[in-house]
This record gives C-alpha cells, sequence and structure tokens, in this order.
C-alpha cells in the first residue's frame, strides 16, 4: 500500500501491476507481417491527460509484443474480492503511448505507399475511436 500512497484504487492498481510483472513475453514472440493485399488493424494508446493523472487514472493496457495488447480488467465479485481477467487481443500492430507518430507512419502508411507507387494502386486510411480516445493526436503530429 505504501507504494501508491494516497491513490483510492491502489488495490487495484497492485492487482495490474502484479499481472504485468507475471506476462511472458515469450508467449507473444511472433513478428508482425506485412502483405499490402489485407486491412492493416493497429491499435495506439493515447498518453494520460493532465486530468486522468490528476485523478490517479492510470492505464490497464499491457503491450507485451509489437502486436498484442493485454487489457487488465479488474472486476468486483459478489463478495466484494477484486479478480482480475486478462483479455489478450492480437492486431497487426500494436504501439504504446511512447512510440512517436513518426514512427507510427513508417510502419503503418510508409508501406502503404511504398505499394500504392509501385502498383498505381488505392489505399485508404481511417481512425476509428471513441471521443477523446486519441485519433486527433495520432494524425495531427
Amino acid at each position: 500500500k505504501q507504494k501508491y500512497g494516497h491513490d483510492p484504487n491502489w488495490r487495484i492498481r497492485k492487482i495490474v501491476d502484479e499481472a504485468r510483472e507475471n506476462v511472458q513475453p515469450d508467449e507473444f514472440s511472433q513478428k508482425p507481417v506485412y502483405n499490402s493485399d489485407k486491412i492493416l488493424v493497429c491499435v495506439r494508446t493515447r498518453p494520460l491527460l493532465p486530468k486522468e493523472e490528476k485523478n490517479m487514472d492510470f492505464k490497464v493496457i499491457s503491450f507485451p509484443s509489437d502486436q498484442h495488447i493485454i487489457v487488465h480488467d479488474v472486476k468486483k465479485t459478489v463478495d466484494n474480492t477484486l479478480k482480475l481477467e486478462d483479455v489478450k487481443i492480437k492486431f497487426d500492430f500494436a504501439f504504446d503511448d511512447t512510440i512517436s507518430n513518426e514512427e507510427v507512419y513508417r510502419r503503418t502508411l510508409m508501406p502503404l505507399l511504398d505499394s500504392l507507387f509501385s502498383t498505381n494502386g488505392k489505399i485508404s486510411m481511417f481512425a476509428y475511436g471513441q471521443t477523446g480516445a486519441g485519433k486527433s493526436y495520432t494524425m495531427m503530429s
């Protein structure tokens, strides 16, 4: 408890931190394969907003590889204990909030542009997510 100070959600944060420490990277060792003939699905998180940091909010998503995320979903059971359910999801690319917009561009859109110019084809890119999810954060820098 001392590690988390006055955080009202310290029990949940502790459970998530322990789950992150127990992630086995070998389980997620597959490398991304680029194929210009398919739809690429990528995910990126944005940094916490100052308001979220002030409220002592924290991230519940881990990035064990370039393609995987783990959502650490902590729920209260009927007897009021906390239970962790890790949800593992695979994407073509998974980016946390520390990666630059330039790197996101280099790994996702640049190969599409190379393909576009070499084949005289067409591409589309769109960002999807709820308000405040980070679409503009990713596209505007």
